[in-house]
């Protein structure tokens, strides 16, 4: 009889137990999704960091700075969509490659150029306006990774 009853509440102490695990590990499932959302804004903040400098460089006519400021942006917007492929909606998805794209366009403007040559005013304007539109690109992917992260944010904090 004793037996009988140890081995119930053993049974009742291993059934509270998987439910207990289940929950903490749905817990460490939702932080590691959250904590991959907060890498992909990080990256995307470094990335928009990385054109404000191509513009000040663009600026001041650093042409070897540009270059390898925008290697840099194509890098890290290239390595954003392959580790987060599935964090930011097709439209983003296409904006960040069209930043790419602009930025490669920036980077080619910028090795035709040294610090010796001076560059006309109007590919001055294009390198320009495509700075300002990777920029752009740029900003609405953090957009909305950055309101993915606080939703998702908000969702844990309620739990």
């Amino acid at each position: 009889m004793i037996g009988t009853i140890a081995s119930l509440g053993g049974l009742c102490i291993s059934i509270w137990l998987i439910f207990i695990t289940q929950d903490a590990r749905d817990a460490a499932r939702e932080a590691r999704a959250l904590a991959r959302k907060r890498n992909l804004v990080e990256e995307l903040e470094s990335a928009l960091q990385m054109i404000q400098q191509v513009g000040n460089f663009v600026q001041q006519e650093q042409w070897f700075a540009v270059r390898l400021r925008a290697d840099e942006i194509s890098s890290t917007c290239r390595i954003a969509l392959t580790r987060w492929p599935d964090h930011l909606s097709v439209e983003n998805k296409d904006n960040v490659v069209s930043a790419i794209g602009l930025v490669g366009s920036i980077a080619k403007a910028a090795s035709e150029h040294n610090n010796d040559n001076g560059i006309t005013l109007s590919r001055k304007r294009k390198i320009n306006d495509a700075h300002v539109r990777a920029s752009d690109h740029i900003s609405s992917a953090l957009g909305e990774a950055r309101r993915s992260e606080e939703r998702d944010g908000e969702e844990e904090n309620a739990n």
